[in-house]
């Protein structure tokens, strides 16, 4: 498998159960210490959707970007729609 199908798979999975152990992830895909620390630069530096908490655990925090950013786009394009002596 290569680096990118276990990162997605880890995502999917820590996605999906909010938060999993360390321990838990090198022990379902069989990950070295160096591996798993490269899912984490990934996930909590690299893509920002994770956290670490203790150094025990990688907690998802999801995509509020993704979120705020559709937001601003809906209000910029409601913006654009009203007159221009309504606008703010």
């Amino acid at each position: 498998m290569t680096f990118d199908e276990v990162l997605e798979q880890v995502r999917e999975l820590v996605q999906s159960k909010g938060r999993v152990a360390y321990r838990a992830l090198k022990r379902r895909f069989d990950l070295d210490d160096a591996y798993l620390e490269d899912l984490k630069a990934e996930l909590i530096d690299a893509e920002q959707v994770a956290r670490d908490e203790d150094g025990k655990v990688l907690v998802w925090k999801g995509g509020t970007d993704e979120a705020e950013s559709e937001n601003r786009r809906i209000g910029e394009t409601e913006n654009q729609q009203l007159p221009q002596n309504a606008r703010r």
